[in-house]
């Protein structure tokens, strides 16, 4: 087996966002994937910590990831079933495009976080 490939997306915003009542504290939409690269079969999960109250966000436990390179890109696609949860795009392993479905699943609407920040872990075989 490959080493696992993993991808963790953050989305910041006011958790008044969610609750006003809240309007003080800050809220952070979080999605943790990891895969074999060999099969693409993907195991997610997601959560919304809202001024340390966590909670899960309804993901698909398991989804596949279509990984495609060009130069110096990775183009990601993370999909569970018919739905897509995320689209993004990393130049040099920096996100520069990022869609998501779920911060709408976490009950935030659009205009009401920050654009997100990722973490995106990919290894390749090196000849010996």
């Amino acid at each position: 087996m490959n080493a696992p490939a993993r991808l963790d997306v953050a989305w910041n915003a006011a958790s008044g966002a969610l609750d006003a009542s809240r309007t003080w504290a800050s809220a952070v939409v979080r999605l943790e994937c990891e895969w074999d690269p060999a099969t693409g079969e993907a195991a997610c999960r997601a959560s919304l910590d809202c001024a340390g109250d966590v909670r899960t966000v309804p993901v698909p436990a398991h989804a596949r990831i279509d990984v495609r390179t060009h130069g110096l890109w990775v183009h990601l696609e993370l999909a569970a079933a018919d739905t897509v949860l995320l689209r993004a795009s990393f130049e040099r392993g920096r996100l520069a495009y990022c869609t998501s479905a779920v911060p709408g699943l976490a009950g935030l609407r659009g205009g009401t976080y920050d654009p997100p920040t990722a973490i995106l872990e990919l290894y390749q075989r090196v000849a010996a």
